[in-house]
């Protein structure tokens, strides 16, 4: 209910807010879509398998579609992160650049291209999933269509291209954003220890004139 109602509620503020306006907030609504999907489906479908022993109720179109949105809603969630971190590495380390290429119409593209990725790359569990009966029961189960071998090569590549690389990207764009930081801070240490230098360069000159001022 927190998950629903929080990123309900992150929606519904940003796209009636003109304040929000802002590539970065259309990331965060992007993410809040896909949080919403993996909530609406793995944690009701979590809830019934834990009460009812895995029992399966809403059919075959359900089982596939289910998962196929539990997987959609994590992979798109991961490639709006990413992107919003890119985003970040630019703004900081590149502002020129991000300003001119940063704006709210071209992250609604890019958007928009994730989540058809991420579709097309989900799409096969809408077929490989299947309803099986629970020999000497009444009950049904949502399982595998196919032997657990060939799902363990479906969740390598999962984990490759959506935790592992973007994990290894982030950690890189965020070491050249800390770099980008420091060297920042460094410039404005130097430039207010300049400052300071030439303030206190001055002062003897302002008493010398006062001294010669007086003398006259």
């Amino acid at each position: 209910m927190l998950g629903v109602c929080g990123n309900a509620m992150l929606i519904v503020v940003t796209h009636k807010s003109k304040l929000f306006k802002h590539p970065m907030y259309t990331y965060l609504v992007s993410m809040a879509y896909s949080d919403l999907l993996v909530c609406l489906t793995a944690i009701p479908e979590a809830i019934v398998g834990y009460h009812f022993e895995n029992q399966w109720f809403l059919g075959q179109v359900g089982c596939s579609v289910f998962v196929f949105l539990n997987f959609f809603g994590i992979n798109s969630g991961v490639g709006s992160m990413s992107m919003m971190t890119f985003e970040r590495f630019l703004a900081i380390c590149r502002p020129l650049l991000a300003r001119k290429v940063c704006t709210v119409e071209r992250t609604r593209r890019i958007i928009i291209y994730l989540w058809i990725i991420a579709a097309v790359y989900c799409s096969p569990w809408l077929g490989l999933t299947v309803v099986k009966a629970i020999e000497g029961t009444d009950r049904e189960i949502c399982d595998f269509r196919l032997t657990q071998a060939y799902y363990m090569t479906i969740f390598g590549a999962d984990l490759l291209l959506f935790y592992f690389i973007p994990l290894l990207a982030a950690a890189v764009i965020f070491v050249k954003i800390g770099e980008a930081l420091r060297k920042r801070e460094a410039v404005i240490r130097g430039s207010l220890s300049l400052a300071e230098d030439l303030k206190f360069a001055r002062k003897p000159t302002i008493r010398q004139n006062d001294e010669e001022e007086q003398l006259r």
